[in-house]
Formats: C-alpha cells, structure tokens, sequence
C-alpha cells in the first residue's frame, strides 16, 4: 500500500486546502463586499452571506443547529442574513436601519471566521 493515498473511507482525506490561500481570497472579495456595499446593498449583502456560507463549508464548521449545538449563535445569524437576503431577492420591505445591522453581523461573523490568523493582516 502506498503512502500517498489517502488511508481512510473520509471524502475529504488528504484534500487539505491551503489556509492561507482562502484568507487572502476571503479577505479581497470581503474588500469588494465592503466597496460595493453603497451602491447596491442587497447584492452585496447576499455576497457576503455567500462568502460566510462558503467560508464555514471550507473551515468545516457545522450549520445544522441540531447536529451541532456549538455552532447554533452562528447558525441563527447565518439564517437570519439568509432571511433577509431572500426578502430583499423578492422585493420585500426593508429599511436602511435593517441592512446597516445585518452588515454590522456579517462583518462580525467575517472577522470571527477569520480569527486572529496572522495571513487575515494584509486584509481589509
């Protein structure tokens, strides 16, 4: 048996990503997040809640309150900006005051992601 295959039956075995890689990207489309947030805050809020999405997919972080009860504040923020998205995607009310709070919980749960890695400096 050869040691450059992976050992056991996890999809994900030895498919490491390169952190440091996803940091950088995520650190520049949450810059183009942030430019583009004046001038189209509905679509840059459903961009950063893609890129918060795909961020705890790739950090592995559970989004099944049930499956994970450690991530469930995560969890009802993701969905809360979720909720929204979907309203703005159907022309539903919405004030200034509600986008300026979901970018607020976005950007903290960016940051939370992020953590206090040294590769998230050269970010926003």
């Amino acid at each position: 048996m050869t040691d450059m295959a992976p050992s056991s039956d996890e999809p994900n075995q030895g498919l490491d990503y390169d952190l440091g890689l996803s940091l950088h990207e995520w650190t520049t489309r949450w810059s183009q997040i942030e430019q583009d947030r004046d001038e189209e805050p509905g679509e840059a809020l459903r961009d950063a809640t893609l890129l918060l999405r795909e961020m705890a997919e790739q950090l592995r972080i559970p989004t099944d309150a049930a499956s994970a009860p450690e991530t469930e504040e995560f969890t009802r923020a993701l969905e809360a900006l979720l909720g929204l998205v979907t309203r703005y995607e159907n022309e539903g009310p919405m004030d200034d005051d509600e986008l300026d709070d979901a970018f607020v919980n976005a950007r903290e749960m960016f940051d939370l992601l992020v953590g206090d890695r040294d590769d998230a400096a050269a970010g926003p």
